[in-house]
């Protein structure tokens, strides 16, 4: 890998204006100066173009802005936004997510010559979600976190294969804001499926990962903003297309495993989880708690997360915090976790 690589972030924005300056600003920032940026707007009808348009006028040169004649699915954009880059390597970077200002030198430092899949940490900002909302994605960033469930560095695709079989009911490498994909990669897996909405990106990520491995770098590159209005909170999917996008991710991941031992087992848990729920959140979490007691909560996640055992034993004390509180409850609280140790 050349040792300054030209890095395309691609940013593609639909009826974005309240976050799309934010996310321009950061790709600017970046410490990393071998940078183009990109901007693919999806025919927005709010003021998106009048502050595309703006910076493009303030940066001139630092930019390059497109507008689809007509508004496509979120996928298709992904993949305009992404063909239009010359990179060698790729960053997505949804509208209404930030970059951190080392975030591209930092994953290409961290990097080794022959990478393809470079994956980064995230952390959140949260508006106008409620607690539980929250609770659900510091779990995420606290225990189903990528290099607590991988390690440090390069991780063959086979190994990438007994993690997942291990911890299948999440998305541990998290969103497209912390992932670098070469271009060879990208163009090799041939993109975003368009068949896959709700799970675009974790099918991406194991098509990649099954077929190159990934890099891990444990160091925050972006932040994913959770609010109401943003694209993937709004992803209403039915049961029969989340179902639908299941099979398919589990179909793409038996293939790779052949023979694998686990193979039965992540085929059937897959399958579970799209036939019991219809909602991606509703599946890890369905409480109605206090604030009280969901702020109790948080904080207790926080504390037994920096306790030295091993994620089982993490996830076992938590579920004992939950059945407790859900004695003094007079609503149903339940959260379902797969409990396999790593080792």
């Amino acid at each position: 890998m050349d040792s300054n690589p030209l890095v395309s972030i691609c940013i593609p924005v639909f009826n974005g204006g309240d976050y799309i300056a934010h996310a321009i600003e950061s790709a600017l920032n970046q410490s990393y100066s071998n940078i183009e940026v990109i901007v693919i707007d999806n025919a927005s009808t709010d003021h998106t173009p009048d502050i595309i348009e703006q910076l493009c006028s303030t940066h001139p040169r630092r930019i390059v802005s497109f507008r689809n004649q007509k508004t496509v699915s979120m996928v298709d954009n992904f993949n305009i936004a992404l063909s239009r880059a010359n990179g060698e390597y790729l960053k997505l970077l949804p509208h209404d997510d930030i970059l951190t200002v080392d975030s591209i030198g930092d994953l290409i430092r961290g990097a080794n010559p022959g990478d393809h899949f470079i994956v980064g940490l995230r952390d959140f900002i949260f508006e106008g979600t409620g607690i539980r909302n929250r609770i659900f994605y510091l779990m995420q960033n606290i225990i189903w976190r990528v290099d607590k469930i991988l390690g440090e560095g390069f991780t063959p695709p086979k190994e990438y294969l007994d993690a997942f079989s291990q911890n299948t009911s999440h998305n541990f490498i998290g969103e497209p804001g912390a992932v670098l994909i070469s271009s060879v990669a990208f163009r090799t897996v041939g993109g975003f499926d368009r068949r896959f909405h709700q799970l675009c990106d974790l099918q991406l990520w194991h098509r990649l990962g099954t077929r190159f491995g990934l890099t891990v770098v444990p160091i925050k590159v972006a932040s994913f903003r959770v609010h109401n209005a943003s694209e993937s909170a709004s992803r209403h999917t039915s049961r029969d297309r989340l179902l639908s996008e299941y099979l398919g991710i589990s179909t793409l991941l038996l293939n790779c495993m052949g023979d694998h031992p686990s193979n039965d087992v992540v085929c059937n848990y897959l399958l579970d989880k799209a036939q019991l729920s219809q909602d991606y959140q509703s599946r890890i979490c369905q409480p109605k708690l206090t604030v009280t007691q969901s702020v109790f909560l948080s904080k207790a996640i926080n504390i037994i997360s920096k306790i030295p055992f091993k994620r089982a034993y993490q996830i076992f004390a938590i579920q004992m915090l939950v059945l407790i509180l859900s004695k003094f409850s007079k609503d149903t609280f339940s959260i379902s976790f797969d409990t396999k140790p790593l080792d």
